[in-house]
């Protein structure tokens, strides 16, 4: 090979290996701003994500409609309440005050049903209609049922109220004269009726104080009219006086100081601010007769 042969090939190579370089360093720069210009994929949301946070809502939007039921509900059941104090309001009518309700009508008040009804049936329309609609529980579901039955009990309270008004009645001053031999049939039934529905107050949920108050209220009264007409059957007649026994005589007379003693003290039983002043008096005249007999006979004895 001559020189100038030489010259050629070694030329012709120099040049090719020149041109493989570049075009490896190329493509290595070409990588590499392909690997640092490259974006991350979005990450997508699962549909279990998706769903949770749906549930979410929808716990929330539970939650909310729950609340607003049960702020329905008390309002209702505060309705129903207040047409139920509306009629036994009816029934004190003849008590004292303007203001007063059925824990005021005492044994010598009048009582009558008067515009009770109304009321009551009032109530029944909103527990009905109203309150049970936003019950949702069977707690407050049983709490409805429970206020729909005071309608018959605020009824029962209101007989047996009568009952006492009507033994009262009974009870004649000694001027008149008058003969006991027997508990008068009101006095009998007024306790029986009172049991029956002491009773059936036992297996409730008294939500409103103010029939429980009632009730006892006339368990209290109902024992004073016994007591009393025990004292009375034991004197017989203001006429029979001076036959009946000293032991007879003592024991009305025991009898008629523990009611006077029980209605001198309003704190006694319900309403504590007053007494049956028309009660107490005529107990107080029966107590003054006998004690005055016994007095008598202690003076002759002696």
């Amino acid at each position: 090979m001559d020189r100038r042969t030489y010259l050629a090939v070694v030329g012709t190579g120099a040049i090719a290996g020149c041109l493989g370089g570049d075009e490896e360093s190329e493509a290595t720069d070409d990588s590499g701003e392909a690997s640092d210009d490259r974006e991350l994929p979005p990450v997508e949301q699962s549909e279990n994500d998706e769903s949770g946070d749906e549930a979410d809502e929808s716990d929330t939007d539970d939650e909310r409609q729950e609340t607003a039921d049960q702020v329905e509900l008390e309002r209702a059941i505060d309705r129903a309440e207040q047409q139920y104090r509306l009629a036994m309001a009816e029934f004190a009518s003849h008590a004292d005050g303007d203001d007063s309700g059925f824990i005021d009508v005492l044994p010598s008040t009048n009582v009558a049903f008067n515009n009770a009804r109304e009321h009551l049936s009032t109530a029944r329309d909103i527990l009905w209609q109203e309150a049970r609609e936003f019950a949702e529980t069977e707690a407050e579901q049983q709490r409805v049922r429970e206020y729909r039955t005071y309608d018959d009990l605020i009824t029962k309270l209101y007989r047996i109220q009568r009952s006492i008004h009507r033994s009262y009645t009974q009870i004649e001053r000694p001027d008149d004269n008058p003969t006991y031999s027997s508990l008068p049939s009101s006095v009998t039934s007024g306790k029986d009726d009172h049991t029956a529905l002491g009773e059936k107050m036992a297996d409730k949920e008294i939500y409103m104080d103010d029939l429980q108050q009632k009730y006892d209220q006339q368990a209290w009264q109902l024992r004073l009219l016994e007591r009393t007409f025990a004292g009375l059957i034991n004197v017989g007649s203001t006429r029979q006086l001076s036959s009946r026994s000293t032991t007879q005589l003592q024991f009305a007379r025991d009898e008629f100081r523990t009611v006077v003693a029980e209605l001198e003290e309003p704190a006694a039983a319900l309403p504590d601010d007053r007494t049956d002043d028309a009660f107490l008096e005529l107990v107080e005249e029966w107590h003054t007769v006998v004690d005055e007999m016994l007095q008598e006979r202690s003076a002759e004895i002696e």
